[in-house]
């Protein structure tokens, strides 16, 4: 039985902050799983995309932004 793998997990695989475990599952199981490879695809895209803005946000808005995130996965555990 694998573990369920989520967003996050993939979010966290594709940033090379996944634990070993959960890296292990998703390169074990990636090559069967499109729905995973087309968010790991969406992400690279949006990656790509976003490092060729001319303009970034400001610090702020990058600390709000990290400042809910935190709180949203604070929530989910």
């Amino acid at each position: 039985m694998i573990t369920p793998i989520t967003e996050t997990d993939l979010l966290l695989f594709y940033y090379q902050e996944a634990d070993e475990v959960t890296t292990s599952i998703i390169r074990e199981h990636l090559p069967e799983n499109t729905d995973w490879q087309y968010f790991l695809n969406e992400l690279a895209t949006i990656s790509s995309e976003s490092s060729s803005l001319m303009c970034s946000p400001s610090n702020t808005t990058l600390s709000i932004i990290l400042e809910e995130s935190r709180s949203q996965l604070e929530h989910t555990l």
